[in-house]
């Protein structure tokens, strides 16, 4: 919780910062970078999140990560999260950075997880019915999720819609008064 509070927080400082000099383009940029990099690589989440490396050390490897591959701003923010002892927040940093210009540009996240993958027709027929529900453009994303057995959940924001079969037998289950241990026979 403390950690998304400060991602919140230092997201929000760049994007303030960024914006009136003109170098979102470059910092959206090196935030999906860094975010493909910090996934690709588990070696590079543990260093950024790992302060018992001397300072020197990582200030070093951080230079040599990122210093002539990101522009001057985020080179700049990242130095400030190493002073902080925060570039483990980096991606999640991210995360909300790009939430915080999607909604800037009038943009609506949507996330449509099923249980099995979802055919490019299907993703555009659920695109086009939310779409004319939703004030601004629509930013869908898929994902594949076994455990929804079939069916699918959309997220639209905060907002959840379960309409996999999994949530079905979840509510009748509710719905027909089961306890925990009646469920598990």
């Amino acid at each position: 919780m403390l950690a998304g509070k400060a991602a919140d927080r230092y997201a929000k400082a760049l994007y303030d910062t960024a914006r009136p000099e003109g170098c979102l383009p470059d910092i959206l940029s090196n935030f999906s970078a860094i975010k493909a990099a910090v996934a690709a690589s588990p070696e590079l989440r543990m260093f950024l999140a790992d302060y018992m490396i001397p300072r020197s050390r990582r200030y070093s490897a951080l230079e040599e990560i990122f210093m002539t591959r990101v522009h001057a701003r985020m080179w700049q923010f990242i130095r400030f999260l190493e002073s902080r002892k925060r570039c483990g927040l980096l991606a999640d940093i991210a995360d909300v950075f790009f939430d915080i210009h999607r909604r800037a540009e009038g943009v609506v996240a949507a996330s449509i997880a099923s249980a099995f993958p979802l055919e490019e027709q299907s993703v555009e027929a659920v695109s086009r019915a939310i779409g004319g529900k939703v004030s601004g453009k629509l930013f869908v994303t898929t994902r594949v999720n076994p455990n929804l057995i079939g069916g699918f959940t959309l997220a639209i924001e905060d907002i959840l819609y379960d309409l996999s079969v999994s949530g079905a037998l979840n509510k009748l289950r509710r719905n027909i008064g089961l306890t925990r241990e009646e469920r598990m026979i």
